[in-house]
């Protein structure tokens, strides 16, 4: 169509006030205006939806409060050729979407993707939350960050989220068009600045403890989440799910070894690094210096 954007950026919400306006100033200024902002709204109690409207932006609110749905309504309301799903606290550079739109240029056969991040906070986290996502690339499984995943609007359609799913929603989505045939990739650049607002506020023990149990349930035992929450409480149909910045509570242990045996007797890949929370607490001086929202904890 002579009118569509080329991207559709889709921002699902749920009392936002305080991050959503610093996004949408962001995408203000982008060097790039080729888009439309589709902001779908989960009956926020705060000014999150009176913020959005002094911006450009379609907003639709929705009773339902699930990221997954909230995606797909979005979705079905996009009219660019690509969908670009953002959390409401990203940060972007005024220069971010007109390099997206040149790495898609320059790798012509994509039809996922999702960018490295940069997190000022802490460059350790950094580190080992790109490092995760760069591994995880290496085997059939993928990952993905649901802060920033950019798809072929019509596939988003064909196939939307998995609504039932009540953890790692965005890997999930990712592997499943995968699954389908469609080409993935991890954009190096540009890198958009991703929250740590919930990670920060569990500190680096707890966060590595909760993450273990759902990874090793996902990525070794090759389940997934329509039938568990991996005992997160905090889950239910009213609750606003967003694995990528979930808590997860999975009680307390003073280490964590994460894989099963393989049906050659051999231990997983990915399972054979044990941490010892102790000795990498004494590592870490500050409990704020999270390693990983989403460390691929063996």
């Amino acid at each position: 169509m002579k009118n569509s954007p080329f991207f559709s950026i889709v921002i699902p919400t749920l009392n936002e006030e305080e991050y959503l306006p610093h996004l949408l100033i962001d995408l203000s200024l982008q060097t790039y205006k080729d888009f439309e902002i589709i902001h779908i709204d989960g009956k926020s109690e705060d000014k999150t939806v009176e913020f959005a409207s002094k911006f450009n932006v379609v907003t639709k609110i929705v009773r339902v409060r699930n990221v997954s749905y909230q995606r797909n309504v979005g979705t079905k309301l996009a009219k660019g050729k690509w969908i670009i799903f953002m959390d409401a606290d990203n940060r972007l550079d005024s220069s971010f979407l007109k390099n997206i739109k040149l790495q898609i240029s320059k790798y012509k056969t994509i039809d996922i993707f999702n960018t490295l991040v940069k997190i000022d906070e802490n460059r350790i986290m950094e580190t080992m939350a790109n490092l995760w996502l760069l591994f995880n690339d290496k085997f059939e499984k993928k990952a993905a960050y649901g802060a920033m995943i950019g798809v072929k609007t019509h596939l988003a359609l064909k196939f939307p989220f998995d609504e039932k799913q009540k953890l790692m929603e965005d890997s999930i989505f990712v592997q499943n068009l995968i699954n389908k045939g469609c080409v993935f990739k991890i954009f190096k650049n540009p890198r958009y600045l991703l929250s740590i607002r919930r990670i920060n506020s569990d500190g680096i023990l707890k966060t590595i403890k909760n993450n273990s149990k759902s990874i090793n349930h996902y990525y070794i035992k090759g389940k997934d989440f329509k039938n568990s929450n991996c005992e997160y409480t905090g889950v239910t149909e009213d609750t606003y799910i967003d694995q990528v910045q979930s808590n997860y509570n999975m009680g307390s242990t003073n280490s964590i070894r994460v894989g099963e045996d393989n049906a050659t007797g051999g231990r997983d890949e990915r399972s054979m690094i044990k941490f010892n929370l102790n000795a990498l607490d004494g590592l870490i001086t500050s409990e704020n210096q999270i390693v990983s929202a989403m460390l691929y904890v063996k």
